[in-house]
């Protein structure tokens, strides 16, 4: 199977930034995001005027996206996460209409959507928007709401087998004038066709997670960026590499993202006071708890020990490198990220609207400065190097 063509950068505004650390509010279309916390501030119901604001809110502070998740189903009511969720692609219309610049992403699990329905309404999008579509997919994951529909999921990597029918259906509905049938081992087409086209050409960005081997091969063969995790900046490291390689040897080119969780703080003990409450006093530790073992039910088969680290790593937003600190400390943990080779992070926050427009207040200014700092010395150094070469020619 082959696999796609490298976006050129002009395709679409997330691709064409050329911002260090692309940054991206992730989750906001649940309630609680993606933090099991009771914790004033966070999005305790829905509200789409506060989607709204949430998304104009990281435009204004220099976000490049705005991504959502893709659930079902949460916990029982008294939990924090009883999870009211906004679905993924009317979610990413509505914003593609309220906003300017983002680019307004939907998430889709390949065995919910069937691929001909979602060439068409993610067209719908991005005509909506403008041209600021892109599709985030996953393969497999929830057992307990995919039995909702009636769907065993399949051995873990004929997942990726089945999502790479998928998206190469929806990406010839894209770009192909003339109908077309597909016989392929998971999906069976006549006379396949979709009017209207993306408003981008050739197509809108694709991004998926991937850690397993499977889903990173997936990710390199077809998609422009790839969400990975890891505790540390060296886990981070060297998965980048792997998935770049594995990109590079199939001749194509990917951007890494993480995920991280935002919370800025005008000093440390500020820092600090916020992550007790939203962690420690509020923090719902039981749907915590659940969420883990659900997750590991879609997950390889292999037997973990359930820890309470686990869990207070679901509660603070996951696991990996974060971005927790004063502006000064969030500015030096960004340059730690893309020296570790990450192009960008979906950030999670306790609470969105606040933590946002901090960042874009404290830490977007100060990460301005600093890098207009290094893109001088970079210059410097060349017309340096420039002027020794003409000499050493003379």
């Amino acid at each position: 199977m082959g696999g796609h063509d490298v976006l050129p950068d002009s395709c679409s505004p997330l691709m064409a930034s050329s911002s260090r650390l692309k940054l991206a509010p992730f989750g906001s279309n649940l309630s609680r995001g993606m933090t099991p916390t009771f914790g004033e501030g966070s999005i305790e119901r829905l509200d789409w005027r506060q989607q709204i604001r949430i998304a104009r809110a990281a435009e204004a502070a220099g976000f490049e996206a705005i991504i959502p998740v893709g659930r079902y189903r949460g916990y029982p009511d008294d939990s924090a996460w009883s999870w009211e969720s906004y679905d993924a692609i009317p979610w990413a219309t509505g914003l593609g209409a309220a906003t300017e610049r983002l680019q307004v992403f939907s998430t889709v699990h390949v065995p919910l959507v069937h691929p001909l329905k979602l060439a068409k309404e993610l067209a719908t999008v991005d005509h909506v928007s403008d041209g600021r579509c892109g599709i985030n997919i996953v393969a497999g994951w929830n057992v307990d709401e995919f039995a909702m529909f009636g769907i065993t999921q399949i051995e873990h990597d004929d997942r990726y087998a089945q999502a790479a029918e998928w998206i190469q259906i929806i990406e010839r509905l894209w770009v192909e004038d003339e109908p077309f049938d597909f016989n392929g081992q998971f999906y069976t087409l006549h006379d396949a066709y979709s009017e209207p086209k993306p408003v981008q050409r050739p197509r809108p960005p694709i991004m998926n997670a991937g850690l397993s081997p499977a889903g990173r091969q997936f990710a390199a063969q077809y998609s422009d960026l790839i969400f990975i995790a890891a505790h540390d900046f060296d886990g981070l490291r060297a998965l980048a590499a792997d998935v770049r390689q594995r990109a590079a040897d199939l001749g194509r080119h990917i951007e890494v993202w993480s995920t991280a969780t935002l919370l800025c703080g005008e000093s440390e003990a500020d820092v600090k006071r916020r992550y007790e409450y939203f962690v420690h006093e509020t923090g719902d530790w039981a749907s915590a708890e659940a969420f883990v073992r659900s997750s590991l039910k879609g997950g390889t088969g292999v037997e973990k020990t359930l820890t309470r680290e686990m869990f207070e790593k679901v509660v603070a937003g996951g696991v990996g490198p974060r971005l927790i600190g004063t502006p000064e400390q969030l500015v030096e943990t960004m340059d730690l990220f893309t020296e570790t080779g990450i192009n960008g992070c979906a950030v999670i926050c306790f609470d969105y609207e606040r933590d946002i427009e901090m960042f874009g207040d404290l830490v977007a200014p100060l990460a301005e400065k600093k890098n207009k700092e290094i893109n001088m010395r970079i210059l410097n150094t060349y017309k340096k190097t420039l002027t020794i070469s003409k000499r050493k020619k003379k």
